[in-house]
């Protein structure tokens, strides 16, 4: 339970990396609730190749793939860490927590088709169609929805706070 709030049920939400990192986070506490994944990272090398093809610059975009496969498992044996750790089905598939997860087919990031396949019991799996990595961690009328009825599946009591659209603030 949350400490300033003792009574509520605790929620974790993570977007990107951040979502292994809250993946992570609940194996360590026990007054976990749920989870929230927005956009997760599907597994270290899916990341670092898609951070390659979508925002690096420089020599990093000449780096043939099979060096990068070759650095990114250095890294993780640099610091002891087993591929397994990074990868969010195999984390989920242990893991007895309710989860959503939002992924998108137009991001290589955390890719629909590859996340669907997580769909069952404790998993919800979200396909926010057409919205780019960068997107996914704002929150608009369609994910506020998706969220707002997955949380009153998990909290018959909840009521979600309103989403208030500013459009005449809006960027395109």
């Amino acid at each position: 339970m949350d400490r300033q709030h003792p009574r509520q049920p605790l929620f974790l939400v993570g977007n990107s990396m951040g979502a292994m990192a809250a993946m992570h986070l609940a194996w360590e506490r026990e007054d976990v609730a749920g989870l929230i994944l927005q956009a997760p990272m599907v597994d270290l090398e899916t990341a670092v190749l898609a951070y390659q093809h979508s925002y690096a610059s420089g020599w990093m975009r000449l780096l043939p793939r099979g060096e990068l496969k070759r650095g990114i498992a250095a890294a993780l044996e640099r610091v002891n860490l087993d591929e397994k750790q990074l990868d969010l089905r195999e984390l989920l598939s242990h893991s007895p927590l309710p989860t959503l997860v939002l992924a998108s087919d137009s991001d290589p990031f955390s890719p629909y088709e590859r996340l669907r396949t997580l769909q069952g019991d404790r998993v919800q799996v979200a396909n926010l169609g057409g919205q780019g990595h960068m997107q996914m961690w704002t929150m608009d009328p369609g994910k506020h929805r998706i969220v707002s009825e997955w949380m009153r599946r998990q909290l018959p009591k909840f009521m979600p706070p309103q989403l208030q659209v500013e459009t005449d603030r809006a960027t395109p």
